[in-house]
């Protein structure tokens, strides 16, 4: 059938690459092919010239994740169904869209997808406000392989099961992005940030904080080190997301610089097994 997708070859893949970077899918061209070879079934393409980027969602989920996916209106329809197979047939019990513009996000739902979750974005210019100095250095420092139990820790206590990352996962953040962590002068690790360098943009993927330790700017230091390390390495502007009824989250990025985006995001689910 006409728009339904294949492995692709290495040849394939390496056209893709611009296509990926601009979505800020995968860091960097080299991580990108790694990724490809070691799954060649989750990078998919169509004579038609449409593109499926597939993954797993959470390595203790049975959720096949939608990266990527390029392709007019009239057949995203058929690409998604062949994904439910897909998912069915590798044991996956749902599927999980792209974070899409609410405003795209029709053909998704017109094949049974439902909205998980609604998504704010916020954008600044790097040079746009001045941190705070003394909050930027204190109690902040990079992350390191040892950190990781403490990480997980804080991840689990700070986000609920569709959300949080377990070992695997920061294994392929501290591969692929900047961690740094926010060390509580009474010892132990209680929050921390991972952002990453996709063109000229710096985007903040993680902000956590325990709840025990919030309101004490420990959220404003771990923002304004990526901030900084941002105009370090010459980034134009800065990125971030957050759950609509995050009103907390979403006051302190404006009070950072941040400006709200009216466009509202959302990832849409969907059970692998239901019938269209």
């Amino acid at each position: 059938m006409r728009g339904l997708t294949h492995p692709a070859s290495t040849t394939e893949a390496k056209k893709l690459w611009p296509a990926v970077r601009a979505a800020h899918i995968i860091a960097n061209r080299d991580e990108f092919m790694r990724y490809h070879e070691g799954h060649p079934e989750w990078v998919r393409v169509s004579r038609a010239g449409d593109v499926l980027v597939l993954g797993r969602w959470r390595a203790h989920l049975d959720l096949l994740a939608i990266r990527g996916l390029w392709a007019p209106i009239e057949r995203m329809g058929p690409l998604l169904d062949q994904v439910r197979l897909l998912a069915e047939s590798w044991g996956r019990g749902g599927i999980v869209s792209p974070l899409v513009a609410e405003s795209l996000a029709g053909p998704y739902r017109e094949v049974g997808m439902v909205d998980q979750v609604r998504l704010v974005a916020f954008t600044r210019a790097v040079g746009a406000a001045t941190e705070p100095r003394s909050l930027r250095s204190r109690g902040v420092r990079l992350a390191t392989a040892d950190d990781l139990p403490a990480l997980v820790d804080v991840d689990g206590r700070c986000f609920d099961a569709f959300w949080l990352m377990g070992p695997e996962e920061f294994a392929r953040s501290f591969a692929s992005e900047r961690l740094t962590v926010y060390e509580h002068p009474d010892g132990g690790i209680v929050g921390y940030a991972a952002c990453a360098l996709s063109g000229a943009s710096v985007t903040i993927s993680r902000l956590a904080v325990l709840p025990e330790t919030r309101r004490c700017g420990i959220a404003t230091a771990l923002l304004a080190e990526c901030v900084s390390w941002s105009r370090e390495v010459r980034a134009l502007g800065v990125s971030l997301c957050t759950q609509e009824e995050n009103l907390a989250s979403r006051g302190l990025y404006v009070m950072m610089g941040f400006v709200e985006m009216v466009e509202r995001y959302v990832l849409l689910t969907v059970d692998a097994h239901s019938a269209r």
